[in-house]
């Protein structure tokens, strides 16, 4: 069985990462299932390294999201025939245009399911895309979905599946979750409250902002630290803005992106972590953080709950005082602490990758026994 991993819209960190890890399962799980990624000239380096055995196919295409379905429009299927593809993995939530193959389709991206009040050009790409998630719903061999929240949304906009349907929760590094084991219930934790992510105006950073200023009327010394790139300058201005009227200026840390390794440090420092996000998926930083035994707060109404488990919790989006709250219970006595970091850290065990590419796996491996019965 030839599988063609459809990466060409690949083209951000978070997506590379889950993309590598299922490939890396693919080539270790199902040795007999011969592996090609399809890249694009704009994503081809960040891809420079692929498990042993597996092909890479270049396409002359760039990263522009029209130009590249155009492209698979025209030259899909010849490119299906050319490679002697069996099927198509594709981790964009929607089909492969022009692949006349069955499709595995992974569905990560939750964004076009729930945005409101977009500019004109966003907002019509997001309604294209509902539209073509709503034809992997009705069309895909294989809908696979990165958490239960995520399968539970195209079920709602798009009705119940017909055919098989998965959920493959994405895994954090080995090298990662060895590293946290000896910080798990460290008793010398400062008192920080952490956030990491792509700090985008959904992330609701504003109100972790005001429920840190809660916080530290309570907690003397509490810092915020804040990690990760700003795509809307405009929104981190308004952030900072805050962050000044509330008088938070010295104990509020913009750090932006930082080196992996400071990043480990972080987590393994931070007393808690925090994303009251009103959009997410998944949410690896806060498994990443649990693998260091830092317990998270999370918001309601995401894939967030689901995912940070016994290890955190969960409260309204956009509810400030429930959000400090939250926050302060983990400023409590060190027993309690320490038992909730031993939370942290078995619920992170539960996102190893083999586990969780398991159901991929096993889903791609009877349909490709069903294509050669046929």
């Amino acid at each position: 069985m030839h599988l063609l991993v459809d990466a060409l819209s690949v083209n951000n960190l978070s997506g590379r990462h889950v993309l590598a890890g299922h490939v890396q399962e693919l080539a270790t799980q199902s040795p007999a299932t011969r592996i090609t990624v399809l890249l694009s000239a704009s994503n081809d380096a960040a891809f420079a390294s692929l498990p042993p055995g597996v092909n890479r196919h270049v396409a002359p295409v760039g990263g522009d999201w029209l130009r590249r379905v155009a492209w698979q429009w025209r030259h899909g299927a010849q490119l299906c025939r050319e490679l002697a593809v069996d099927l198509v993995l594709s981790p964009s939530g929607m089909l492969s245009t022009g692949m006349p193959r069955p499709q595995v389709v992974l569905a990560q991206n939750p964004w076009p399911l729930v945005a409101q009040g977009e500019a004109t050009r966003a907002a019509t790409k997001s309604m294209l895309q509902r539209r073509a998630f709503a034809r992997a719903q009705r069309q895909a061999a294989v809908m696979a979905f990165n958490s239960r929240h995520m399968q539970d949304l195209y079920a709602t906009h798009f009705g119940p599946r017909g055919a098989a349907s998965v959920v493959a929760h994405q895994g954090i590094d080995e090298g990662l979750f060895r590293r946290g084991e000896p910080h798990v219930a460290d008793g010398n934790r400062a008192p920080i409250v952490l956030c990491v992510s792509v700090m985008a105006r959904h992330k609701a950073v504003e109100i972790l902002v005001a429920a840190f200023e809660r916080l530290r009327r309570r907690v003397p010394g509490a810092k915020l630290v804040l990690v990760g790139g700003w795509p809307d300058a405009s929104y981190r201005r308004e952030v900072e803005a805050s962050i000044a009227q509330l008088g938070v200026s010295a104990d509020v840390r913009v750090a932006g992106h930082v080196p992996e390794d400071e990043l480990h440090v972080l987590y393994a420092s931070a007393r808690v972590f925090c994303l009251p996000s009103r959009c997410e998926s998944f949410g690896i930083p806060a498994v990443e953080a649990q693998a260091f035994g830092t317990p998270s707060v999370v918001a309601h109404g995401t894939a967030a709950p689901e995912i940070v488990g016994q290890g955190g919790i969960a409260v309204a989006q956009d509810d400030v005082e429930a959000t400090a709250t939250a926050l302060l219970h983990f400023f409590g006595s060190e027993e309690q602490w320490c038992k909730h970091s031993h939370e942290a850290r078995a619920n992170a065990g539960r996102f190893h990758w083999r586990g969780c590419s398991a159901p991929l796996v096993t889903a791609i491996e009877a349909l490709g026994a069903g294509i050669r019965e046929s």
